[in-house]
C-alpha cells in the first residue's frame, strides 16, 4: 500500500471520528443536518410552526361558530380557544386579517423582531364551511 493511500485512509477515519464527536455540539448538528438534507436547524422553529398550526385551528374554530374571523389572538387566548400568545422565543405572535376568510400569523423568530429575515409567516384561507383551503 502506498503512503498516499494510507494518508487518505487516516484522514477519512479522522473525519468520521470528528463528525460523530461534533454531532453532540451545535456546530456538529448543523453540519450533520446540512449533509443529510434537513432544512430546519432549530427545534424552536419546528415548535413555532406547530404552535402556529394550533393557533390557526383556534381561528378556524372561531370562524365556524361566528362566521367571521376573530378580532385578536388575545381574545382567543382568553376564551381558551388557543394555548399560545407568544412564540418559543417569548415574542407575541402577530395576527393580521387581509380579507374575509384570509389571515396571516407571523412569528418574529430568534431575533425577536418582526419584519426581518428569520420571521416565520403562514398565510391561511378558510372557506365558507370553515375548512382550510390549500393546506
Amino acid at each position: 500500500m502506498s503512503i498516499l493511500v494510507k494518508i487518505v485512509i487516516v484522514v477519512v477515519v479522522l473525519a468520521l471520528v470528528w463528525t460523530f464527536w461534533m454531532k453532540d455540539t451545535n456546530v456538529g448538528r448543523q453540519i450533520t443536518r446540512f449533509f443529510s438534507g434537513a432544512t430546519e436547524l432549530n427545534p424552536k422553529v419546528q415548535e413555532a410552526d406547530a404552535q402556529m398550526r394550533q393557533i390557526a385551528g383556534g381561528v378556524r374554530d372561531y370562524f365556524a361558530k361566528h362566521n367571521k374571523l376573530p378580532p385578536s389572538l388575545a381574545y382567543l387566548f382568553q376564551t381558551n380557544m388557543i394555548r399560545y400568545l407568544e412564540d418559543p422565543w417569548g415574542t407575541r405572535y402577530d395576527y393580521a386579517i387581509s380579507r374575509e376568510g384570509v389571515f396571516t400569523i407571523r412569528c418574529a423568530g430568534p431575533d425577536k423582531e418582526l419584519g426581518t429575515s428569520d420571521d416565520r409567516t403562514k398565510d391561511w384561507t378558510i372557506d365558507s364551511h370553515a375548512e382550510f383551503i390549500g393546506r
